[in-house]
């Protein structure tokens, strides 16, 4: 396993270290070090559009060597979620890229928690799809890889302990 997830050559290793990333942070942060907390802020964003666009079905919000949920299915199922446009337009403007528009945006905590929700919630229905065979050749291969299968049981362990942590705040999430 290469020290960097993101180096891997195992595209589904790449894919599942972005989804333990994301619920990693839907998990920890901190609050006390505004620093911290910004970097925990930033990093939430980004993979907030990453994996809206890896589960979009919107073949168009994809260049031709972006990954998607169906690259992995055999047969593909709609997993969309849905960011409203004024985060999206936030995550591109106010965090991914460096504009004037910086510091202008409004977004209210309740599209971030929405936005989070929908996304644990079509992580959680991938690897159930994966777990039931629903899987293309090129996911079966690699998903035979050790660390593959390491991979899976900590999406598992988080994808637990965050909706638990969720319910104990009064937000639920079907798992």
């Amino acid at each position: 396993m290469e020290e960097y997830l993101e180096n891997d050559k195992n595209l589904l290793v790449q894919v599942f270290a972005e989804f333990i990333t994301f619920l990693y942070l839907t998990l920890y942060d901190s609050k006390d070090n505004k620093m911290l907390h910004n970097i925990f802020l930033e990093s939430k964003r980004i993979h907030i559009r990453e994996l809206s666009d890896f589960f979009s079905s919107d073949e168009k919000r994809r260049q031709k060597d972006d990954l998607s949920s169906s690259y992995f299915l055999a047969t593909p199922i709609p997993l969309d979620v849905q960011i409203s446009s004024n985060l999206r337009k936030q995550i591109n403007k106010g965090t991914a890229h460096l504009t004037k528009k910086r510091g202008t945006f409004s977004v209210p905590n309740r599209d971030y928690i929405e936005a989070s929700k929908n996304i644990i919630q079509s992580i959680n229905h991938f690897m159930k799809e994966l777990d039931c065979g629903n899987m293309s050749a090129k996911c079966i291969q690699a998903i035979k890889e050790t660390n593959a299968v390491e991979l899976q049981q900590v999406i598992r362990k988080h994808l637990v302990e965050v909706s638990i942590i969720n319910a104990l705040n009064g937000v639920e999430i079907d798992l």
